[in-house]
């Protein structure tokens, strides 16, 4: 349980991102360019952010694809500070923009850690603080959903968080690789493959769906098999292999987000 003083510290934090992000910290971009849907897309981005920051940290700690890695992580951490900014302009509601100072007084300290260099240290504390960072940006995603009212909201957020369980995955098989082994990693990595498998499932059977997004689910299960094989895989690592399958689908899942939220208008 957070103490008093903790959510205070939460709440300053929060308002000096929101300081930072409005004197040009982040990458300027107009409250305009924004539509309800694209905003439920980017909120749903910045979830799956918060995963692929820490499978790239622990690429580059088990020196899997370092140089990737790398870009990856600098490319992430970027995107987050721009996102986070477009979508501070945009909140249509006080409940929302509680939920993103919320974001913004997590994102400072691990925004500090996930940028430092490789430790072990560091990488044990970012696994615990992007859960929180996790459930913060999608309680903001949730709540864009419903402000919109909108049912292809529904859509955009479930494909999008695709994105996001795909990223924890290849996560926590990274964790699993360093040697954590703690029911969070163990039994989250387990978990989280029932959830990719019923919300793809869902996904597949709506009616909306046009053939280029069938042809963009079947390319995600096409990897899914792979990936899956890799995961119950006992001989040996093989890390480059989930890092390569899992980049696929967190790809073709962002397309696909981008044909829903297209439908939405």
């Amino acid at each position: 349980m957070k103490t008093r003083g903790s959510k205070a510290v939460l709440v300053v934090a929060g308002t000096m991102f929101l300081m930072f992000a409005a004197a040009g910290w982040a990458t300027p971009a107009s409250a305009e360019e924004l539509t309800m849907m694209s905003a439920v897309n980017k909120a749903g981005r910045q979830r799956m952010l918060t995963q692929r920051m820490v499978k790239a940290y622990c690429q580059i700690g088990l020196n899997v694809r370092r140089d990737e890695a790398r870009e990856q992580l600098r490319q992430a951490v970027a995107q987050f500070d721009s996102q986070l900014a477009e979508l501070n302009r945009f909140a249509p509601n006080l409940q929302l923009n509680e939920s993103l100072a919320a974001v913004g007084g997590l994102w400072v300290p691990f925004k500090k850690i996930i940028t430092s260099p490789y430790s072990r240290e560091s990488a044990e504390q970012v696994a615990v603080l992007n859960e929180e960072l996790l459930q913060a940006t999608q309680l903001v995603t949730t709540q864009l959903e419903a402000v919109s009212g909108r049912p292809s909201a529904r859509l955009v957020n479930l494909a999008g968080r695709q994105r996001m369980l795909s990223q924890r995955i290849a996560k926590f098989y990274m964790l699993r690789e360093l040697g954590f082994q703690t029911p969070l990693v163990l039994d989250g990595l387990n978990s989280v493959k029932g959830e990719f498998r019923a919300a793809h499932a869902e996904l597949r059977a709506s009616p909306r769906n046009t053939d280029e997004i069938n042809k963009l689910l079947d390319a995600v299960n096409v990897q899914w098999q792979f990936l899956d094989f890799s995961l119950a895989n006992k001989a040996g690592s093989l890390a480059e292999f989930v890092a390569l399958t899992t980049e696929k689908i967190v790809q073709a899942m962002d397309q696909a987000t981008e044909r829903y939220e297209a439908l939405g208008g």
